[in-house]
């Protein structure tokens, strides 16, 4: 099984990519073989976190075989509130995603993120924190000790570091060794045997596989995986075994 930890429903907002919507990532899917995908709304990021997230669970419940709900959160306006996001685990979000790069805050200092991440631990939910979102450099981006604080006081928490490439390779490994919650998925990772390198230093357990479909390319990002001098049961668990395991169907 191939399982894309890090996809996206939605449009993006920056500029017209070649793909964007439900269609096109299952189009995208089908083509290269990729059988489910944890979604989350661009529109969590950049519009309404509220109505982003309805969007990735309407998206899921007409897929439901396909597609696995994440939800968006900032407290903006809502940080007194966190019942809309309690709601939406209720009815069916798998996952949590924060955007402190988008959203303006620390993740050391927000009391209602806390809260946030103690509803995905009552869910049994892994929280994702992308560094940047695509791998693109006029993009902002979160220093990747930053997520330090977030594994450190929610020890009991799955905490997947996304968006990684070289410059922060060096602290996410620091993060992963410090913090056995910690866990990395390959989306933005363009290191020369970047999928070796982790699998050797923490265990390919510990690594996902991550597309940013369908906005990055599905066939590079596999090739991360399928070229990978590692061994076929360690690809396999990096493809879709490791997230599986976080998110039984």
């Amino acid at each position: 099984m191939i399982f894309d930890i890090n996809a996206y429903c939605g449009k993006w907002p920056y500029w017209k990519p070649q793909h964007e919507g439900i269609n096109d990532l299952l189009r995208i899917m089908d083509a290269h073989g990729v059988e489910r995908a944890a979604i989350c709304s661009t529109r969590g990021v950049f519009v309404d976190w509220i109505e982003g997230n309805e969007e990735a669970l309407r998206a899921a419940a007409a897929h439901p075989d396909r597609l696995v709900p994440f939800g968006a959160f900032s407290p903006g306006d809502y940080q007194s509130d966190l019942a809309p996001l309690a709601d939406q685990f209720g009815r069916g979000l798998r996952g949590l995603r924060l955007f402190p790069q988008h959203h303006l805050y620390r993740l050391e200092h927000e009391p209602g993120v806390h809260r946030a991440v103690e509803l995905a631990a009552e869910a049994g939910a892994p929280v994702l924190v992308p560094v940047r979102l695509l791998m693109d450099w006029r993009l902002p981006s979160l220093g990747a000790l930053e997520v330090g604080a977030l594994a450190r006081r929610f020890p009991e928490v799955a905490v997947i570091l996304g968006g990684i490439n070289y410059g922060e390779l060096r602290d996410a490994l620091h993060m992963m060794r410090a913090f056995p919650n910690v866990l990395f998925e390959t989306s933005c990772l363009q290191t020369l045997r970047g999928v070796d390198h982790l699998a050797t230093a923490v265990g390919a357990e510990r690594v996902l596989f991550g597309g940013n479909l369908p906005f990055q390319s599905a066939a590079c990002q596999l090739d991360k995986v399928r070229l990978a001098e590692i061994g076929a049961s360690e690809r396999e668990a990096i493809l879709g075994g490791n997230a599986l395991r976080l998110l039984p169907a």
